[in-house]
């Protein structure tokens, strides 16, 4: 406790320190459910003089505190039961529900908004919390909360006003609410803000304002009536980006739908915050609307850099290779140019198990001891996403990988494989815009080697072909074209909705 009080012998004493001190100590309590806890001060003289005073805290923890009981009085509609379920954090203990009961005035205030947005979102338009209470009782928490619900409401009539660029009909048909049907907050916001307002701000109408005048009629029915400011169409002056101090402009720039000296549209300007976000080059992508007139405005785009790269090292062990290990590297934003570049290389680490006569890398005379099984393999690739600032994609890769013979290998040669691969994609406008297609021409070459003709000799159907200067020897290659077509229309790289 002295440590999170922060007093200590020495400090200044007066009534505004010991008042913040007990408090400081009873929200601590109140953290593990402790509510009840009094505290009562001392402030008796010291041995060191007249200045000094010793101040002792005199505590009654009481007990730790749960909630145990939710009531609700004055609904008739829905049952306690439905209403204490929209609760999400606070909820009665219950035996079979242990871990319950935790009160957190912070919580249980949100979920009383929850309450009102059910209510809302069911008719009730009129609904309100008369009062609530919350009973501390020795153990338990008690609370009892007195609504009013009021009537439920359908809708009578659906006017417009002051719109010119569509008509009544038009925008009747897009709200999606029709007469008769039941009042919703949560509908009519969304229809406002999701439907109506992209509509006009989709055609340049960054200024646009709609207000709904909703008038009860009877003891059951609303008219609602639209009014519409639509002012004047906007156009982009400027497009400023900030923030990218690793990802060149350009990266970012090549991903915008919208361009300066268009006609605002809302519309491009969040698909251009999509596609930059799926990058994955950024933690946080913020676009911004500024006024630069009536009839002009700048967009800004401030980016937030994260680390991007990628290593990664691993070792092991088994009864093949014996121990093996190796890394790699990958840089999805290679030279902050949105370019892709990965290394990787494995290797085994027995030391008797390589002997090369060859300085040459991948050299096919390396001589491997009977009893042990060499392992080695090497990898990079480089893709460049647009070449030339086209959405044309171009990569190639290259591989190497080197098994040797053993008495743990299930084959009785040397394996040797090498080969590469070049790759061309390109972004496409149909059907839609996000898709995309690739295709890679894959060569590889792999080569059988072994000098041990006895082994040979001694596997089932394989013979003694191919022996060439005393050394059994032969190679295969294969060409191979691959074709991808993808789809991808995540609004978040990591964490999509």
């Amino acid at each position: 406790l002295l440590e999170e009080i922060n007093l200590s012998s020495g400090n200044f004493l007066s009534q505004n320190i010991i008042y913040n001190t007990i408090e400081k100590i009873k929200n601590i309590y109140s953290e593990s459910d402790y509510f009840s806890l009094s505290i009562e001060h001392k402030i008796t003289s010291s041995n060191k003089g007249d200045i000094y005073k010793n101040l002792e805290l005199v505590f009654d923890e009481g007990e730790k505190q749960t909630i145990t009981s939710i009531e609700f009085k004055g609904n008739k509609i829905f049952s306690d039961w439905k209403l204490s379920r929209l609760f999400e954090n606070t909820k009665p203990w219950k035996w079979y529900f242990f871990w319950r009961g935790d009160w957190d005035e912070t919580k249980y205030n949100e979920d009383k908004e929850k309450i009102k947005a059910f209510y809302y979102n069911e008719g009730y338009r009129d609904f309100y919390i008369v009062s609530d209470s919350i009973e501390f009782d020795k153990k338990d928490i008690k609370i009892v909360i007195n609504v009013h619900e009021g009537p439920k409401y359908h809708y009578r009539s659906i006017a417009w006003s002051g719109n010119n660029k569509f008509s009544d009909n038009e925008l009747n048909k897009a709200i999606g609410i029709s007469p008769k049907e039941q009042f919703s907050k949560e509908k009519l916001d969304f229809s406002i803000s999701e439907i109506i307002s992209p509509l006009y701000m989709d055609l340049g109408y960054f200024y646009f304002q709609i207000i709904p005048d909703i008038k009860p009629i009877g003891l059951d029915s609303l008219d609602v009536v639209f009014n519409i400011k639509e002012n004047n169409i906007v156009t982009i002056n400027n497009i400023i980006i900030n923030g990218n101090d690793k990802t060149s402009e350009n990266v970012i720039r090549r991903e915008l739908r919208i361009f300066p000296g268009e006609t605002f549209n809302r519309k491009k300007l969040l698909d251009s915050y999509r596609d930059i976000m799926i990058l994955n080059y950024f933690q946080n992508v913020i676009p911004n609307v500024e006024p630069v007139g009536e009839d002009k405005v700048n967009l800004k785009f401030n980016v937030e850099e994260k680390g991007v790269g990628q290593a990664n090292f691993s070792m092991g062990y088994n009864q093949l290779y014996g121990f093996t290990g190796g890394g790699g590297f990958q840089f999805p934003n290679f030279r902050g140019k949105g370019q892709n570049l990965a290394i990787n290389y494995q290797r085994g680490l027995n030391s008797n198990s390589i002997s090369n006569n060859s300085n040459s890398f991948g050299s096919s005379n390396t001589n491997y001891s009977s009893n042990s099984t060499p392992y080695q393999s090497f990898s990079i690739t480089f893709t460049e996403p647009w070449l030339y600032n086209t959405p044309n994609l171009v990569g190639f890769s290259y591989f190497y990988s080197q098994r040797g013979e053993g008495a743990n290998f299930s084959m009785p040669f040397d394996i040797f494989q090498n080969g590469g691969s070049v790759k061309f994609g390109r972004k496409f406008k149909w059907p839609d815009r996000y898709s995309q297609g690739s295709w890679s021409l894959k060569i590889q070459k792999t080569t059988y080697s072994s000098n041990d003709k006895e082994l040979l000799s001694n596997w089932p159907g394989l013979g003694v072909p191919y022996l060439q200067n005393e050394k059994w020897n032969f190679s295969t290659s294969g060409i191979s074209l691959i074709q991808n077509l993808s789809r991808d229309t995540r609004n978040h790289p990591e964490y999509p909705t």
